[in-house]
C-alpha cells in the first residue's frame, strides 16, 4: 500500500514534478532536511526559446567547506537574477496562447533579489497548482530519509536532478511556441505547459504523464 510519495521542491519545477503532484495528491511529502546539491533543478530551470532549450539558473550564497541545508539556502542579491529572468521567460513566451493572461500575478514572482530557496520553490509550487487548480501538497519529512528506505513510501526525488535519473519518465508532445524551428522539447519547467496548453488542457496532460520506477 503506497503510503507517501517523496519530492524535492523545486525552481519552477519540471513538468514531470508537476505531474507527480497532480496524480498522488495528498500523498505528496516534501523532502525539507536534505543538503544542497549544485546543478539540480532546486535552483535552475529549462525554457524553451527559438534557439532552443535556455537554462536559468538562480545564484544562491555558497559557505565554503560547509554543507547547506536546502532549506537554509538564500540567493545571492548582487545579480539581478530575477529581472534576467523575467526578461528571458518573458521574451519567450510573450507570443505563447495564455501567456497574457498569466503575466500580471505571475511577475509577482520576481519581485525580490533575495530569497529563501526553499520557500521561494515552495512558493512557485504553489502558484502552479493554483493555476492547474490542482491542490497544494502541505507536508513535509520530519527528518532526512534515506533513498528507498521506507515499506510503502515512492521515492521520487531523483526527478529534482537535470541529468539522469532512476526515474523513467515518458513525456508525450504538446504544441510549443518555437517547435517548427526546434523540434518538440521535453524536461521543461512546467511554466511552458501552462503559457502553451492553459490550465484545463495542461491539467490532462498532466494526469497523463507516465512515470515508472525500476524494481
Amino acid at each position: 500500500m503506497l503510503k507517501a510519495v517523496l519530492l524535492h521542491p523545486s525552481y519552477f519545477l519540471t513538468t514531470q514534478s508537476l505531474a507527480a503532484i497532480a496524480q498522488y495528491g495528498e500523498k505528496i511529502v516534501f523532502e525539507k532536511h536534505d543538503n544542497f546539491q549544485k546543478q539540480t533543478y532546486r535552483s535552475r530551470c529549462s525554457i524553451a526559446t527559438d534557439q532552443g532549450k535556455l537554462n536559468l539558473s538562480l545564484p544562491v550564497k555558497h559557505q565554503k567547506n560547509i554543507r547547506q541545508r536546502y532549506s537554509e539556502v538564500r540567493s545571492e542579491e548582487v545579480f539581478d537574477w530575477n529581472k534576467q529572468h523575467l526578461k528571458s521567460i518573458t521574451t519567450a513566451y510573450r507570443t505563447s496562447p495564455y501567456f497574457e493572461f498569466f503575466e500580471r500575478e505571475f511577475k509577482e514572482l520576481f519581485t525580490s533579489s533575495a530569497v529563501d530557496l526553499f520557500e521561494h520553490n515552495l512558493e512557485i509550487t504553489k502558484y502552479l497548482c493554483d493555476q492547474f487548480r490542482i491542490e497544494f501538497p502541505d507536508k513535509f519529512t520530519e527528518s532526512y530519509q534515506k533513498i528507498n528506505s521506507t515499506p510503502g513510501v515512492l521515492d521520487l526525488r531523483h526527478l529534482v536532478l537535470c541529468k539522469g535519473s532512476s526515474i523513467a519518465v515518458e513525456e508525450k508532445g504538446y504544441p510549443q511556441v518555437f517547435e517548427e524551428r526546434t523540434g518538440f522539447l521535453s524536461d521543461l519547467s512546467a511554466i511552458d505547459l501552462l503559457f502553451n496548453l492553459g490550465p484545463r488542457h495542461g491539467l490532462d496532460y498532466l494526469r497523463q504523464v507516465s512515470i515508472s520506477v525500476p524494481f
